[in-house]
């Protein structure tokens, strides 16, 4: 017997039912909506702050302690500081300043002889040699030496020429022959009972270090000057370093050749906003040298006038003619800050050619 095939209808219908018949056993259901993927924030690592060389900048220790005697008066070292025992009876002091000498040539050493003898006869207390010594640590020993044979405290930073070691070498070999010079590189405070000499040595631009291994000071190295300071007993306080503060126009101590104000506008930041330090002695711009100013420079204080606040640059040691701001000439100059009480005037010996003698 023979089945007959079901018809297309029939098949068809019995598809739909087997379609039909799975969509209701096995519902469909809807997917939940995706999250977006959450990318991880990528936290760059800060660079690392540049820091001083430690032979170049201090930092404020209490090691090691020693007593030095210096010209019969006895002075306390604990590490970065060093401090005058007693009082000497009166509230004057002169601070002398030698700077920008550059090397040890015949013609400078004549120049430091006349210096020298000069600021003995004003009497300082000490002298503040602001940078730029020599180009080697033999020449930056005899320029120290030649100061040192003063007596007084000699009180050496480096400044943008000089390079670490040099410095370090010159004025360790110095001290064996004189314990009046001090490295305040190291020693950060000097007190006495009148004054007190805080230093921020090197220079704020790379730029101009010449030496690959030279000084640069930081940012946080002079915003760290009134922690520095702390150390600072004395009624008025002399800040010392090689290179200006940023100030303004034409008669300003950072004023170049070209037209342009060049000092450390963080130093200038700092000197505002501490007002810890009234006076200053700085180097390095020869040509803004032989004045005194105000903090913002657009005043220039005459010599020998007693004033609140003033900020020196005495001008260049170095024997090699520079033309001056002023239009004069420049074959060698000295300067001193005399303090009284709470103010201070400055004087500025400039050397004439005909004051030199040579030893040769």
């Amino acid at each position: 017997m023979r089945i007959a095939a079901p018809s297309t209808a029939l098949a068809a219908g019995l598809l739909a039912g087997f379609l039909g018949a799975a969509l209701v056993a096995c519902p469909s259901k809807p997917e939940p909506p995706k999250e977006p993927v959450k990318v991880p924030d990528v936290v760059k690592p800060s660079p690392p702050k540049p820091e001083s060389n430690p032979l170049c900048v201090g930092r404020p220790t209490e090691a090691p302690e020693e007593v030095i005697d210096i010209g019969g008066k006895q002075y306390q070292r604990k590490g970065s500081t060093i401090s005058l025992e007693g009082q000497d009876g009166d509230d004057e002091f002169v601070l002398g300043q030698i700077t920008d000498i550059k090397d040890h040539t015949p013609e400078n050493a004549a120049n430091l002889k006349i210096a020298v003898d000069w600021l003995k006869a004003e009497k300082v207390d000490a002298i503040a040699v602001t940078g730029d010594l020599g180009e080697s640590a033999e020449s930056i020993q005899r320029v120290v030496e030649d100061i040192a044979a003063s007596g007084v405290p000699v009180l050496a930073i480096v400044g943008n020429r000089e390079c670490r070691d040099h410095f370090d070498q010159g004025v360790k070999a110095a001290q064996q022959k004189f314990k009046n010079v001090i490295n305040m590189n190291l020693v950060r405070v000097f007190n006495t009972d009148d004054v007190s000499i805080v230093s921020m040595p090197g220079y704020f631009n790379k730029s101009y270090i010449h030496c690959a291994e030279g000084c640069e000071y930081t940012a946080d190295d002079a915003k760290a000057l009134p922690d520095v300071a702390k150390t600072a007993t004395a009624p008025v306080k002399i800040l010392i370093s090689h290179g200006p503060p940023l100030q303004t126009g034409p008669t300003a101590i950072d004023r170049i050749h070209e037209g342009a104000n060049v000092g450390d506008p963080v130093l200038t930041y700092v000197l505002k906003t501490s007002a810890l330090f009234p006076f200053g002695m700085f180097g390095n711009i020869q040509e803004a040298g032989g004045y005194g100013t105000n903090l913002t420079g657009e005043t220039r204080i005459p010599p020998e006038t007693y004033a609140d606040s003033l900020y020196l640059n005495s001008g260049p040691m170095d024997s090699v003619r520079w033309v001056m701001l002023d239009g004069t000439e420049s074959v060698g100059m000295t300067g001193l800050l005399h303090i009284k009480g709470k103010q201070g005037m400055y004087k500025v010996k400039r050397i004439a050619r005909g004051e030199v003698k040579i030893d040769r």
